[in-house]
C-alpha cells in the first residue's frame, strides 16, 4: 500500500477524504469481499428497475376489417407490361433478351468448331447452360409472382389469351410472346388457386376488354393492329382510360359475374 504524507494537523473533513471508501483498497480499486465460508468474491451491482412509462407502450392500432371485394382482382397479360393486376404492374423481365448477345456469341463459337472434336463439345455444353439459365430463371420468376398473387387475393380472374397464335412464325412479336411464357405462367396460377382455394376464372378470349369503356360500358377503345400502339383513349363519356388498367378492370367485372353465374372456364 502506497504512504500517504500528510503536513500540518488534519481536519476531521481532510481525514475522511483520505479514508478508504468501503470495499476498496487504498488506492481506490474494489477490493474482494470475504464470505461465510471462507471465499472472497466481488460483489455484483444491482439493477434498480426503473418503472415503464404508459407512453412508452402505445396500444395496439385497431385492424381495419377486411373488404372481400378488394381482394379479388383481374390479370391482363401483354406485351409492353408483362401483367396487369389491381393497384400495381409487373414489368416485363425479358430473360432471353438479356441473354441474346451472349448466347449468339456461344452458338458462332459452337458452328466453327470441327465437328467431333472436344473443343465443340464444350461449346456445346456452353451454349445449352445460357438455355438452361434462362429457362431456370424464367421458372422461378413465374413461381414467385404466382404465389404472390394467390396470397394477395381471395379471387384472380384471367383473359384467355391464344398465346400459340400470338407466338406463330408469322407474327412480328413472337420471340417476346414465347420469352414471356404466358401460357406456364395461367396455368400455375390456375394450379395453384385450385390448390390453395381461391377463385379463379377465365374471361373469354373474344370479350372485348380493351375496347370497352369501364366508366359507361360502350365499346369505344382502339381497336385492330394499329389500336396496339395506342397506350390511352378517351371515351365519349368523357373518361380518359389508360389501355391495361381499363382493360383489368372489365376483365374484372366478367371474371366475377362468369364465376358467380357458376359458368367459369377451368
Amino acid at each position: 500500500m502506497r504512504p500517504h504524507f500528510v503536513s500540518g494537523p488534519l481536519s476531521s473533513t481532510r481525514a475522511a477524504r483520505l479514508l478508504p471508501l468501503p470495499g476498496r483498497d487504498q488506492d481506490g480499486r474494489r477490493g474482494p469481499e470475504e464470505t461465510g465460508n471462507g471465499a472472497r468474491t466481488t460483489p455484483a451491482r444491482k439493477r434498480v428497475p426503473r418503472p415503464s412509462h404508459p407512453a412508452a407502450h402505445p396500444p395496439a392500432p385497431a385492424v381495419p376489417e377486411l373488404n372481400w371485394e378488394e381482394t379479388e382482382t383481374g390479370i391482363d397479360l401483354g406485351l409492353s407490361t408483362y401483367a396487369v393486376l389491381r393497384g400495381r404492374k409487373i414489368a416485363s423481365p425479358k430473360f432471353f433478351r438479356r441473354q441474346e448477345k451472349k448466347l449468339k456469341r456461344a452458338q458462332r463459337k459452337l458452328s466453327r468448331c470441327e465437328k467431333g472434336s472436344s473443343n465443340r463439345r464444350k461449346a456445346k455444353l456452353a451454349v445449352a447452360k445460357i438455355h438452361a439459365r434462362i429457362a431456370d430463371k424464367r421458372r422461378d420468376f413465374i413461381e414467385q409472382e404466382t404465389t404472390r398473387i394467390v396470397r394477395e387475393s381471395q379471387a384472380v380472374y384471367l383473359e384467355d389469351l391464344n398465346v400459340k397464335g400470338m407466338g406463330s412464325k408469322k407474327g412480328k412479336r413472337a420471340k417476346s410472346v414465347h420469352d414471356r411464357s404466358l401460357g406456364m405462367f395461367a396455368r400455375a396460377l390456375e394450379a395453384k388457386c385450385a390448390r390453395y382455394g381461391r377463385g379463379f376464372a377465365k374471361v373469354d378470349r373474344f370479350f372485348p376488354s380493351t375496347q370497352m369503356c369501364s366508366a359507361c360500358g360502350s365499346i369505344e377503345g382502339p381497336k385492330g393492329l394499329e389500336g396496339l400502339r395506342v397506350r390511352s383513349w378517351t371515351c365519349s363519356c368523357g373518361a380518359v382510360h389508360d389501355r391495361d388498367v381499363n382493360a383489368e378492370i372489365n376483365i374484372r367485372r366478367e371474371g366475377k359475374r362468369l364465376l358467380a353465374a357458376g359458368r367459369a372456364e377451368r
